[in-house]
Parts: structure tokens; sequence; C-alpha cells
């Protein structure tokens, strides 16, 4: 519901996203408030939040080289000082130590993948590859996932695109019949409506006609 709420914002502003990194902070932001972001970890007294970015998961050969754009863990699988994997020897339980990054999660998550088309030309047969991609990395987590916790655990993914315009919006339709069937996957559309017909790009809203310098 906020993410459509969100959508009309955008088409209320069309200058609300300018890039792929505006749309991630505006729905971490959203995700923020609907999500605890102080909960007890695995370490006594040390807090942590479901909402993490670009956090680095490791692929089938322990590498960490899968990185969706938004996660929501449970702070209750995540440590900050050692791995959440232990093992025993000599009868004493003891935690393994942590990869590179310094904190390990564990338990069940969902992954958000995002993207934004802001072509005038809307989503072309390119961008469809790309978010592909994107979902088939998703799919290939959640099987991961399944594999090693002996399926306890599962991911679920949400991907998240917003197209500056409407244009190839057929496109994606058909990319999001194609997953139809998958119940670990959702996939939603947004978009800002925004028409580049009949648009004098030298006219300001004063209407004159004038210059400015670029500044990014």
């Amino acid at each position: 519901m906020e993410i459509q709420h969100f959508e009309k914002e955008y088409q209320d502003c069309p200058g609300l996203i300018l890039t792929e990194d505006d749309l991630k902070c505006h729905l971490f932001s959203l995700i923020k408030n609907i999500v605890s972001m102080k909960s007890h970890t695995i370490n006594a007294g040390v807090y942590g939040s479901s909402l993490h970015s670009e956090v680095k998961f490791f692929d089938e050969d322990e590498k960490l080289t899968l990185i969706p754009d938004l996660c929501i863990i449970d702070p209750a699988h995540m440590s900050i000082f050692h791995s959440v994997e232990f093992k025993v020897k000599r009868q004493t339980a003891k935690f393994k130590n942590y990869s590179s990054k310094l904190f390990e999660v564990g338990g069940s998550a969902i992954l958000l993948e995002l993207k934004f088309c802001r072509k005038q030309k809307g989503i072309g047969d390119s961008d469809i590859k790309k978010y592909k991609e994107d979902l088939e990395k998703i799919k290939r987590l959640n099987e991961l996932i399944i594999h090693r916790s002996q399926n306890r655990e599962r991911i679920y993914g949400i991907f998240v695109l917003f197209n500056k315009t409407n244009i190839g919006k057929e496109k994606y339709d058909m990319l999001k019949a194609s997953y139809h069937e998958d119940d670990n996957l959702s996939l939603f559309y947004g978009t800002g409506n925004v028409s580049f017909e009949g648009v004098n790009p030298n006219r300001y809203g004063t209407g004159y006609l004038t210059e400015d310098f670029k500044l990014c």
C-alpha cells in the first residue's frame, strides 16, 4: 500500500526520482516506518535494525558476490561480533569467526531489487534482460538458503520497477507473467506517466527562452 502511495507522489512530482539511488533512498525511508529499527540481536544487550542496504550475501562458493539493493532481516539472527554459525569442539560450543564484512546474518530474509527506467523511450529489451538477471539472483539466493537451512529458512523477493514514462509496460507485463508461479517473488510496477511529446526543451515555466549552466 505504501509503495502505491509513493507512486502517486511521484506522478505529482516527476522530479522526485532522478536516479536509482533516489528510488532506493525513498523506499528505505518508507520501509523504515513499518519495520523494527531496534531489536535484540544474538548478543545480549546489543540491538540491531531489521532494514539494511547493499548487504553482501554468500554465493555457492561462500564468496560475497550477491548484493540485493535492500534487505529486511530478523536481528535475532544477527551478530556484529562473530559468525552466527558455531562448532562443537571437545564438548564445547563456540561461534565461528565471521567474514571480512565483520557481521553475519542468518534466518530468513526479504530482499528488494530496485530498478528505475529514466529513458524517454521507456523500457527496452536490454532493460528487460537486466531485470531478469535481478529476478534470477533472488531465485538463486532462495534456492541457496533453502538448501543450506534444510528447508527451514527461505528468501522472499520483491522486485520494484519505476518507469519515468509508461512506455514499454507491455514488455514488463510479459516478464511479470513469466514469474507468476513463483510464490516467493512479487513484482511491482510504478510509473511517473511523464510524456516528452511536444516539450520545448528551451522554455522555462516563466515563458521566456533562456539558457543556464550545468551543475550536475
